[in-house]
């Protein structure tokens, strides 16, 4: 089931400070978690690199994210923001999904047959990414996400949520 283990929104801005006030002031004060993280990144045209920050936060069972891209290859990011520069709405850009084994997450994106975006690494936290181009399907992308628990619990997996088999 492909939207099995769905826990994330995503969403891209042009300034993540603002779209984070946007969000509490529409929706009430998030416990937001910001990060910025360079990306190493395995796409179709070679390795590459994008500089992005982001700010996490659970409603509930969901996550959400916001993203400003900063640097890099970022191009896949601004396929949803506004030419404005200085408008910091966020634009829905992407779900993302829950795997608890590597290789059958691997399998299932190979199966499902959409077009590769590109795939990253941390090796880390022992988190493996692969972002898909379901917009002629879906109409946004889906990004595929397989780590141990402890990565989970790292980013707040919230007590008692399931995960499906």
């Amino acid at each position: 089931m492909l939207l099995k283990n769905h826990f994330q929104q995503a969403y891209i801005t042009h300034n993540l400070d603002e779209a984070v006030k946007l969000f509490d002031r529409q929706f009430g004060k998030l416990d937001w978690r910001v990060l910025s993280a360079i990306l190493p990144m395995k796409t179709p045209i070679g390795a590459r690199e994008a500089s992005v920050r982001g700010a996490l936060a659970w409603v509930g069972d969901l996550q959400l994210e916001l993203i400003e891209p900063l640097s890099g290859y970022i191009d896949l990011f601004h396929t949803v923001t506004p030419a404005d520069k200085s408008d910091a709405t966020p634009h829905f850009h992407h779900v993302a999904v829950r795997r608890d084994d590597e290789g059958k997450m691997r399998e299932e994106v190979a199966k499902l047959g959409l077009p590769l975006l590109f795939e990253s690494r941390n090796d880390d936290l022992g988190l493996a990414l692969i972002y898909v181009d379901a917009t002629s399907v879906l109409g946004h992308y889906i990004e595929f996400v397989s780590g141990p628990q402890s990565a989970w619990d790292l980013f707040g997996w919230p007590e008692g949520k399931a995960v499906l088999p």
